[in-house]
């Protein structure tokens, strides 16, 4: 495990979280890492059929986890913790001109299921994705409805990305945290999530917010504890260059009936 420099202050407090600096701290540019990701998104949503309905759980203020998704599901419901996260995506489902452009990471995703990402075949994709955003939802993972109300909403997949492991540094909240969000699937539905490996705190700008340390074993008892099946989980540990952390895990697993 790395040590943090000790002039480094550790945040907990996400009302000092910018969505600006964390695309640009990592989204600037495409890396191995995102590349790596968005291939293993494509093989995760490859086999998904129906009308379904995905949560897309603390997405913060990203598109590109559900450019392969777009093409698969009937509609998404946008969640996040912050207004400010949510508000940077309306932006860019409203088309407003001083937003992110998601293109690159768009054509990677393409490229992931096959596809020549063509300029028209990116705004077409693009466009899906815009269309099937129907709902933009609060949500607070420290919570046991952590969409709110009285009573846990499922769905049929819930696609969740560096929420868990990235919210706290306590490892008892880490395991309560993500069995939250994976009672929001239902009986039989399907849940994709990344999380960052061995990691005990992320950047944003000159601050740093703390992470939980995992690997792919607390992983994989988490899910069996949570009701997922063993026979029906693909996971996969993924490089990264970032300073904080060298690998992040992917995985997806389908909930037992």
């Amino acid at each position: 495990m790395e040590s943090l420099n000790k002039s480094e202050q550790i945040e907990k407090d996400f009302r000092y979280f910018s969505p600006s600096v964390y695309l640009a701290d990592y989204y600037s540019e495409i890396q191995t890492e995102h590349q790596h990701h968005l291939r293993c998104l494509a093989k995760a949503y490859a086999d998904i059929t129906g009308d379904l309905t995905l949560l897309e759980f603390s997405g913060g203020p990203t598109l590109y986890q559900l450019m392969s998704a777009a093409a698969k599901v009937k509609e998404i419901h946008f969640s996040d913790y912050l207004a400010s996260n949510l508000t940077e995506v309306k932006k860019w489902v409203d088309r407003d001109s001083n937003v992110f452009n998601w293109n690159n990471f768009t054509a990677e995703a393409l490229l992931a299921e096959g596809i020549t990402p063509t300029p028209d075949a990116i705004n077409k994709r693009e466009e899906i994705l815009r269309k099937k955003i129907a709902k933009f939802l609060s949500c607070d993972a420290f919570k046991k409805y952590p969409l709110g109300g009285d009573t846990v909403v499922q769905y049929d997949i819930v696609n969740t990305h560096f929420v868990a492991e990235s919210i706290t540094d306590d490892r008892n909240e880490w395991k309560q945290i993500f069995a939250n969000i994976a009672s929001c699937v239902k009986p039989g539905g399907k849940l994709v999530m990344a999380a960052l490996k061995c990691c005990t705190a992320w950047k944003n700008g000159s601050r740093k917010f703390s992470a939980t340390y995992i690997t792919e074993s607390d992983i994989i008892e988490l899910l069996a504890e949570n009701g997922f099946r063993e026979n029906e989980t693909f996971m996969e540990t993924l490089p990264s260059t970032e300073d904080d952390y060298h690998e992040i895990i992917f995985f997806s697993s389908t909930k037992n009936l």
